[in-house]
């Protein structure tokens, strides 16, 4: 039961993830450019976020 529970957690974030990344992905990605001005940079800045969002 334990191990499920666990699996129905990591499921529901990366659902939660998903819908973020769809939702204020380009918003981020367009803040992120305006103050780096390098796409590379900002791909990594947008990376960084969403990865703090899953250890929270």
């Amino acid at each position: 039961m334990e191990l499920n529970h666990k699996l129905e957690d990591i499921q529901s974030k990366e659902q939660l993830l998903t819908q973020l990344i769809e939702f204020y992905g380009d918003e981020l990605k367009r803040i992120a450019y305006l103050y780096v001005k390098d796409k590379s940079q900002c791909d990594d800045i947008i990376q960084e976020v969403f990865i703090s969002c899953i250890h929270i």
